[in-house]
């Protein structure tokens, strides 16, 4: 036998009228994240920085690599 406390019954049968007017659905917001530690800002902000560096010189390398022609139609 089932007890009926283990069968899903719907909000208005549950908790009646009141029930419906209730939003539970999805999570609570709890506010906004919180705040990162100002040395690890830094720490991501350097990194940003020395990954940006190395793209921008990878790329000229790979500028330096080409053919004279490719370069004169890339720019």
């Amino acid at each position: 036998m089932v007890c009926l406390m283990d069968v899903p019954q719907p909000v208005y049968l549950k908790e009646g009228a009141e029930g419906l007017r209730i939003e539970c659905r999805g999570r609570k917001f709890t506010g906004h994240p919180p705040k990162l530690k100002k040395e690890f800002e830094e720490d991501l902000i350097a990194e940003v920085h020395m990954e940006r560096y190395n793209t921008k010189r990878i790329k000229l390398k790979l500028d330096g690599l080409s053919p004279a022609a490719y370069r004169l139609n890339a720019a």
